[in-house]
């Protein structure tokens, strides 16, 4: 009222009260004598932010930063503002009791906050003479100090030595070589990572609520004595050959009303777009199309897919075309987590320990890429395997000899020709380039003027579509080859629901069949390598 700061007892007094309903309020007044006091944060109690956006006017121009802040919006929700306010006072400097505002007796403690979108921090390590010293036991503390002085040169090495420098002249630029490529190896063995399977303890669960849809094939997996851990599975034999006949058979069993979870444990012999599809591809397809139907018949129910693969500890998958299917689910999961739950690895014949720890996989969903054995459940996992040890200027591979015949797939293009020249400029001789072109590919006569510039005495180049497994054996029938280099692939990517099976065969025949036809026509070959990118 009067525009000064209050007397003891005034703002007690009905007198006050009764002038402040009578006569002027001189707000302006009021907030310039607070400011010459020093006020610099201002708090609006009421229940709009009316008086916030006058007293920023009545502000001398002269005051500095001042801070002004609403307790309550009208088109808000009155907690969120309350704590709007409370984080502008926070970030202006001002002391808040916390625990009081958020609830202190709640329990609740604080947690950490995600960092910035812009904060990266590199993923691989910066490999030096220490990192190479801790990573590997054979680099003693004498070596570190060793390799220190080489590093700095003829001069130092000298002095050390008690020789002259010419006589270093030699050596010394051989040694800087084997350092640099001791260097290279340590950052690369540390690249390595494997993967392990460890046991999950699942505590035991009650029979799974809800309803399940359980899609059984054909070649399905047998399950049987499942219902027992999962009283409201549901059983649906599936012989849905696309993804339209796929969706309309999710619909019609789910009859609007979503299931607690889809499994599935189908081996088609195919889906495709000519109706039938056949070949090693079919589990992949049918697992990419269940995905989609899911999505088309609008059923948000997680899809748990069960595999006979052959993961678990101390053994890989025997089985590539039920292997294949974890790569896709992997991809899955992230581009559709609100229809997908999981992957399961099972025996051949589940006993009753293996479908109990299914169910208890499924109710608990802590993991979703498991290997069931034994009734025990061991999770996956990445962990780093780098070559501690070795020493890579003695070890065997070191001086392993390059292939003197190599047969390199993809060999035509940019990345082929440079791993064969990469091949030749250590001792090889002879290469076999393939691709689908062959001879017909552009460039072939610079590639090949190149690669026997590098030293190669002969390049033969061959067509073959290393999907087709009677191709490939034609070609190693004809060209015997003591290593190989699989260069081969299609780079064709697709988000989930925007593939095809024919797209499916493309990318995966040329890449992992033809690894894998690869592989198992040379069984038995002394082949000196086999790299597979």
């Amino acid at each position: 009222v009067s525009g000064r700061l209050a007397v003891e007892g005034e703002l007690a007094s009905a007198e006050y009260w009764v002038r402040h309903v009578r006569e002027a309020v001189r707000f302006a007044d009021g907030i310039g004598a607070l400011a010459a006091e020093g006020v610099t944060r201002f708090l609006e109690i009421g229940p709009d932010g009316t008086l916030t956006a006058l007293a920023q006017n009545s502000l001398p121009v002269d005051t500095g930063d001042a801070l002004f802040v609403s307790m309550l919006r009208k088109d808000g929700s009155e907690h969120v503002a309350a704590l709007r306010a409370m984080a502008k006072f926070h970030v202006d400097g001002a002391d808040i009791d916390w625990p009081a505002v958020l609830g202190g007796g709640t329990g609740d403690g604080p947690v950490d906050l995600p960092t910035y979108a812009f904060r990266h921090t590199d993923f691989w390590p910066t490999v030096t003479a220490g990192t190479v010293a801790s990573a590997n036991p054979s680099v003693s503390d004498a070596d570190a100090s060793f390799w220190s002085i080489v590093e700095e040169g003829k001069h130092d090495l000298a002095a050390t030595l008690g020789v002259p420098e010419e006589a270093l002249e030699a050596v010394l630029p051989a040694l800087t070589e084997l350092r640099r490529e001791q260097m290279t190896r340590a950052e690369v063995d540390g690249w390595r990572y494997s993967v392990e399977w460890e046991p999950v303890p699942l505590p035991a669960s009650t029979p799974l609520d809800g309803r399940w849809l359980l899609l059984q094939g054909p070649d399905a997996l047998p399950l049987e004595g499942l219902d027992r851990f999962i009283p409201g599975l549901e059983r649906l034999t599936c012989d849905a050959r696309d993804r339209k006949s796929l969706t309309d058979l999710l619909q019609s069993a789910v009859d609007g009303t979503t299931p607690a979870g889809v499994l599935s444990c189908l081996s088609l012999p195919g889906l495709g777009d000519d109706g039938v599809v056949s070949g090693p591809d079919a589990d992949v397809v049918h697992t990419m199309t269940l995905v989609q139907a899911l999505g088309d018949a609008g059923v948000a129910a997680p899809l748990w897919v069960v595999t006979r693969a052959g993961f678990g500890p101390g053994s890989g998958p025997d089985d590539p075309a039920q292997a294949a299917i974890w790569g896709l689910g992997r991809v899955a999961a992230l581009e559709h987590p609100d229809r997908w739950g999981g992957l399961v690895d099972l025996t051949t014949t589940p006993n009753d320990g293996e479908l109990a720890a299914l169910a208890s996989v499924l109710a608990h969903r802590s993991e979703d890429q498991v290997a069931l054995s034994g009734g025990q459940v061991f999770g996956r996992r990445l962990r780093p395997a780098p070559l501690n040890g070795t020493d890579p200027v003695s070890s065997q591979s070191h001086h392993r000899s390059a292939p003197r015949r190599l047969l390199v797939t993809g060999g035509t293009g940019v990345l082929g020709v440079r791993v064969a020249e990469w091949f030749v400029a250590r001792g090889t001789e002879e290469l076999v380039l393939t691709s689908r072109s062959g001879p017909d590919a552009p460039g072939l006569a610079d590639t090949d003027l190149r690669l026997r510039a590098a030293g190669a005495k002969r390049v033969d180049v061959v067509a073959c579509d290393v999907a087709d497994r009677s191709q490939v054996a034609a070609l190693l029938e004809a060209h015997r080859v003591d290593g190989i280099a699989h260069v081969a692939g299609v780079l064709d990517m697709e988000e989930i629901d925007a593939m095809t099976p024919a797209h499916v065969r493309r990318v995966v025949g040329a890449k992992a069949w033809g690894a894998v036809h690869l592989d198992e026509l040379t069984r038995g070959w002394d082949l000196s390598a086999f790299v597979v990118f």
